[in-house]
């Protein structure tokens, strides 16, 4: 055989391969992502590189994920088979997986097997398969607010009162009431003492809270401001006792 009719015959027989043999259905899978707890489930899309009208798709592994149904075409088990009027390339099926509750993100891979594929006219075409990773995202947990515990019960420091403020004096005040002198600015800090109506004071700071620091004892202490007075009070005479003379006499 000659050179010639060699060639002839081979570029013949590609030919003939050529119009007997189809391209492959290269199908396509989606790769969703959903957050734990907010869905629990999850579709795939199956898609095709090449047009299509007819064929079937069904699951190679679920990844550990549950088959919950197929839209599409008719659907016996997770294998679904469809048959269009036309050519087409998106949507071929629709796959619904329920998806598992996570505490850290995880990643699910589930495969897909396409067969008996041709196009609207009746050609085969090869099929194939396809995998789809499924990510399901941790859902994020709200945070604490922060908190700076103290040494008396583990308060936040928004929880403690305003501290006061004290202007500065020197003056000299009086109690107009029994009152008590205390170790701090508050009715629950430790009595120092009691001092009696008239008794002089130097106080040495007037408080934003109400209260004044004064000098007792040579030492710094509080008294609530509404019982101090710049103003001496006035002193009450004393009541005369009548004598046995004058009760005689009432007697008389």
């Amino acid at each position: 055989m000659s050179k010639k009719v060699k060639y002839i015959f081979l570029v013949s027989m590609f030919i003939l391969l050529g119009l007997c043999t189809k391209s492959q259905a290269r199908i396509t899978a989606s790769d969703p992502t959903v957050t734990s707890g907010e869905k629990d489930t999850v579709t795939i899309t199956i898609n095709s590189q090449e047009a299509v009208a007819s064929g079937s798709i069904s699951v190679g592994s679920t990844g550990e994920l549950e088959f919950v149904k197929v839209t599409g075409g008719t659907a016996k088990g997770s294998t679904v088979a469809f048959a269009q009027a036309e050519n087409k390339t998106t949507g071929l099926a629709t796959y619904t997986f329920k998806v598992p509750t996570v505490t850290s993100t995880t990643t699910y891979k589930v495969t897909f097997t396409s067969k008996d594929m041709a196009d609207e006219n009746g050609t085969p075409i090869g099929g194939s398969s396809a995998t789809s990773t499924v990510t399901v995202k941790a859902k994020e947990q709200p945070k604490p607010p922060t908190t700076n515990n103290n040494n008396n019960g583990g308060s936040s420091n928004s929880d403690k009162p305003k501290e006061p403020t004290f202007t500065k004096v020197n003056e000299t005040v009086y109690v107009t009431k029994k009152v008590n002198v205390r170790q701090s600015y508050s009715t629950s800090s430790k009595s120092l003492g009691t001092l009696e109506v008239g008794t002089s004071l130097t106080r040495t700071g007037k408080g934003s809270n109400g209260w004044s620091r004064v000098t007792y004892n040579g030492k710094e202490a509080y008294i609530n401001a509404s019982y101090l007075s710049t103003k001496k009070p006035e002193e009450k005479p004393a009541e005369e006792t009548p004598t046995e003379k004058e009760i005689g006499r009432a007697h008389v």
